[in-house]
Protein backbone atom coordinates (compact mmCIF):
# COMPACT_ATOMS: atom_id res chain seq x y z
CA UNK A 1 0.00 0.00 0.00
CA UNK A 2 2.93 2.04 0.85
CA UNK A 3 4.14 1.68 -3.07
CA UNK A 4 0.66 2.39 -4.23
CA UNK A 5 1.21 5.79 -2.72
CA UNK A 6 4.76 6.27 -3.83
CA UNK A 7 3.86 5.78 -7.28
CA UNK A 8 0.59 8.06 -7.05
CA UNK A 9 2.00 10.79 -5.44
CA UNK A 10 5.19 10.57 -8.52
CA UNK A 11 2.20 10.63 -11.19
CA UNK A 12 0.67 13.48 -9.05
CA UNK A 13 3.86 15.57 -8.96
CA UNK A 14 4.28 15.00 -13.06
CA UNK A 15 1.01 15.14 -13.98
CA UNK A 16 0.08 12.28 -14.28
CA UNK A 17 2.91 11.64 -16.90
CA UNK A 18 0.84 13.34 -19.16
CA UNK A 19 -2.19 11.35 -19.40
CA UNK A 20 -5.92 12.12 -20.72
CA UNK A 21 -7.97 13.10 -18.58
CA UNK A 22 -9.75 9.46 -18.75
CA UNK A 23 -6.56 7.92 -18.11
CA UNK A 24 -6.14 10.00 -15.09
CA UNK A 25 -9.10 8.41 -14.26
CA UNK A 26 -8.49 4.71 -15.11
CA UNK A 27 -5.24 5.12 -13.00
CA UNK A 28 -6.60 6.33 -9.68
CA UNK A 29 -9.58 4.01 -9.96
CA UNK A 30 -7.06 1.27 -10.65
CA UNK A 31 -4.94 2.27 -7.34
CA UNK A 32 -8.00 2.08 -5.58
CA UNK A 33 -9.26 -1.19 -6.49
CA UNK A 34 -5.49 -2.32 -5.45
CA UNK A 35 -5.84 -0.61 -2.60
CA UNK A 36 -9.13 -2.33 -1.34
CA UNK A 37 -7.85 -5.26 -2.30
CA UNK A 38 -4.92 -5.10 0.00
CA UNK A 39 -7.17 -4.12 2.96
CA UNK A 40 -9.00 -7.42 2.37
CA UNK A 41 -5.70 -9.35 2.28
CA UNK A 42 -4.64 -7.86 5.38
CA UNK A 43 -8.19 -8.47 6.87
CA UNK A 44 -8.19 -12.18 6.06
CA UNK A 45 -4.27 -12.59 7.42
CA UNK A 46 -5.14 -11.17 10.60
CA UNK A 47 -8.25 -13.33 11.16
CA UNK A 48 -5.85 -15.83 10.46
CA UNK A 49 -3.05 -14.97 12.67
CA UNK A 50 -6.15 -15.00 15.55
CA UNK A 51 -7.23 -17.79 14.91
CA UNK A 52 -4.11 -19.91 15.34
CA UNK A 53 -3.25 -17.28 18.48
CA UNK A 54 -6.73 -18.68 19.40
CA UNK A 55 -5.44 -22.53 19.04
CA UNK A 56 -2.25 -21.96 20.78
CA UNK A 57 -3.63 -20.34 23.80
CA UNK A 58 -6.38 -23.34 24.46
CA UNK A 59 -3.84 -25.98 23.18
CA UNK A 60 -0.54 -24.85 23.84
CA UNK A 61 1.20 -27.99 23.35
CA UNK A 62 -0.26 -28.68 19.87
CA UNK A 63 -2.40 -31.23 20.39
CA UNK A 64 -4.91 -29.78 18.30
CA UNK A 65 -3.22 -29.08 15.03
CA UNK A 66 -4.94 -28.01 12.06
CA UNK A 67 -3.50 -27.48 8.64
CA UNK A 68 -2.48 -24.04 6.95
CA UNK A 69 -4.92 -24.15 4.44
CA UNK A 70 -8.02 -25.39 6.75
CA UNK A 71 -7.16 -21.81 8.89
CA UNK A 72 -7.01 -20.20 5.86
CA UNK A 73 -10.98 -21.35 4.48
CA UNK A 74 -11.82 -20.41 8.75
CA UNK A 75 -10.87 -16.86 7.96
CA UNK A 76 -12.25 -15.82 4.99
CA UNK A 77 -15.83 -15.69 6.89
CA UNK A 78 -14.57 -12.91 9.23
CA UNK A 79 -13.01 -10.45 6.59
CA UNK A 80 -16.65 -8.42 6.09
CA UNK A 81 -17.43 -8.39 10.35
CA UNK A 82 -13.72 -7.37 10.53
CA UNK A 83 -13.70 -4.93 8.30
CA UNK A 84 -17.80 -3.37 8.87
CA UNK A 85 -16.66 -3.61 12.58
CA UNK A 86 -13.94 -1.56 11.82
CA UNK A 87 -15.74 0.74 10.09
CA UNK A 88 -18.65 1.22 13.28
CA UNK A 89 -15.98 1.55 15.70
CA UNK A 90 -14.17 4.65 13.82
CA UNK A 91 -17.29 6.12 13.17
CA UNK A 92 -18.40 5.89 16.85
CA UNK A 93 -14.92 6.57 18.32
CA UNK A 94 -14.89 9.63 15.76
CA UNK A 95 -18.27 10.82 17.48
CA UNK A 96 -16.68 10.76 21.19
CA UNK A 97 -13.72 12.41 20.17
CA UNK A 98 -15.90 15.38 19.00
CA UNK A 99 -17.40 15.70 22.18
CA UNK A 100 -14.17 15.68 23.95
CA UNK A 101 -10.50 13.92 22.99
CA UNK A 102 -9.96 12.01 26.01
CA UNK A 103 -13.21 10.07 25.67
CA UNK A 104 -11.87 8.90 21.61
CA UNK A 105 -8.87 7.85 22.83
CA UNK A 106 -10.95 5.51 26.17
CA UNK A 107 -13.22 4.27 23.54
CA UNK A 108 -10.47 2.94 21.26
CA UNK A 109 -8.44 1.77 23.86
CA UNK A 110 -11.78 -0.44 25.45
CA UNK A 111 -12.72 -1.74 22.14
CA UNK A 112 -9.27 -2.57 21.26
CA UNK A 113 -10.00 -6.51 21.45
CA UNK A 114 -13.01 -6.43 18.63
CA UNK A 115 -10.87 -8.08 16.24
CA UNK A 116 -10.36 -11.56 18.93
CA UNK A 117 -13.59 -11.67 19.88
CA UNK A 118 -15.11 -11.34 16.19
CA UNK A 119 -12.49 -14.37 15.40
CA UNK A 120 -12.71 -16.11 18.80
CA UNK A 121 -15.97 -15.71 20.46
CA UNK A 122 -17.79 -15.56 16.65
CA UNK A 123 -19.52 -12.47 17.82
CA UNK A 124 -19.82 -9.03 15.44
CA UNK A 125 -20.67 -5.65 15.21
CA UNK A 126 -21.89 -3.58 17.91
CA UNK A 127 -22.08 -6.93 20.23
CA UNK A 128 -18.15 -7.29 19.80
CA UNK A 129 -17.50 -3.65 20.88
CA UNK A 130 -19.45 -3.76 23.63
CA UNK A 131 -17.94 -7.11 25.07
CA UNK A 132 -14.96 -5.48 24.87
CA UNK A 133 -15.76 -2.49 26.35
CA UNK A 134 -17.35 -4.93 29.61
CA UNK A 135 -14.18 -6.62 29.74
CA UNK A 136 -11.07 -4.00 29.49
CA UNK A 137 -13.71 -1.62 31.73
CA UNK A 138 -12.14 -1.62 35.03
CA UNK A 139 -8.93 -2.38 33.59
CA UNK A 140 -8.72 0.75 30.81
CA UNK A 141 -5.44 2.03 32.14
CA UNK A 142 -3.76 -1.23 32.99
CA UNK A 143 -4.59 -2.35 29.11
CA UNK A 144 -3.52 1.04 28.18
CA UNK A 145 0.02 0.99 29.30
CA UNK A 146 0.77 -2.70 28.37
CA UNK A 147 -0.22 -2.19 24.88
CA UNK A 148 2.09 0.72 24.50
CA UNK A 149 5.04 -1.10 25.66
CA UNK A 150 4.28 -4.74 23.49
CA UNK A 151 3.87 -2.29 20.55
CA UNK A 152 6.54 -0.23 21.63
CA UNK A 153 8.98 -2.82 21.65
CA UNK A 154 7.77 -4.55 18.76
CA UNK A 155 7.37 -1.94 15.83
CA UNK A 156 9.67 0.24 17.80
CA UNK A 157 13.17 -1.45 16.13
CA UNK A 158 12.02 -2.02 12.59
CA UNK A 159 10.17 0.61 12.02
CA UNK A 160 13.48 2.93 13.98
CA UNK A 161 15.18 0.25 10.59
CA UNK A 162 12.77 1.65 7.90
CA UNK A 163 13.04 4.89 9.18
CA UNK A 164 16.93 5.18 8.77
CA UNK A 165 16.64 3.17 5.53
CA UNK A 166 13.76 5.98 4.04
CA UNK A 167 16.37 9.01 5.15
CA UNK A 168 19.66 7.34 2.97
CA UNK A 169 17.55 6.67 0.07
CA UNK A 170 15.27 9.84 0.16
CA UNK A 171 17.05 11.25 -2.94
CA UNK A 172 16.36 8.13 -5.04
CA UNK A 173 13.10 7.99 -6.35
CA UNK A 174 13.32 3.80 -7.13
CA UNK A 175 14.71 3.91 -4.08
CA UNK A 176 11.85 4.93 -2.36
CA UNK A 177 9.82 1.71 -3.37
CA UNK A 178 12.25 -0.50 -2.46
CA UNK A 179 12.06 0.76 1.19
CA UNK A 180 8.74 0.41 0.47
CA UNK A 181 8.78 -3.44 0.49
CA UNK A 182 11.64 -3.52 3.35
CA UNK A 183 9.04 -1.77 5.56
CA UNK A 184 6.36 -4.23 4.80
CA UNK A 185 8.82 -6.89 5.27
CA UNK A 186 9.78 -5.67 8.74
CA UNK A 187 6.23 -4.56 9.86
CA UNK A 188 4.68 -8.38 9.17
CA UNK A 189 6.34 -10.44 11.00
CA UNK A 190 5.74 -7.83 13.97
CA UNK A 191 2.27 -7.21 13.22
CA UNK A 192 2.23 -11.03 13.69
CA UNK A 193 3.77 -11.28 17.18
CA UNK A 194 1.58 -7.85 17.87
CA UNK A 195 -1.72 -9.59 17.24
CA UNK A 196 -0.31 -12.85 19.26
CA UNK A 197 0.57 -10.67 21.98
CA UNK A 198 -2.96 -9.40 21.74
CA UNK A 199 -4.67 -12.39 22.06
CA UNK A 200 -2.60 -13.34 25.31
CA UNK A 201 -3.23 -10.22 27.35
CA UNK A 202 -7.51 -10.81 25.71
CA UNK A 203 -7.53 -14.20 27.88
CA UNK A 204 -5.39 -12.92 30.52
CA UNK A 205 -8.52 -10.62 31.38
CA UNK A 206 -11.04 -12.95 30.15
CA UNK A 207 -9.68 -15.20 33.30
CA UNK A 208 -9.59 -12.33 35.81
CA UNK A 209 -13.26 -11.76 34.76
Amino acid sequence: MNMLTTVMEWNKEAGFMGFTDAQQHMFTLIIVIATVLLVVIMLWGAACVLLVGKKLVHSPAGRNRTSLAAVAREGRFFIVPLLLTGILRSCIGLLWSLLLIVPGIIYAIRTTFYTIIIVAEDISYRAALRQSIVLVRGHTWQVLWRLAVIFTVIYGPPNLLATLGYWVVGAYETGMLVMDAVDAALNAPATIIALLASVALYEELKSKA
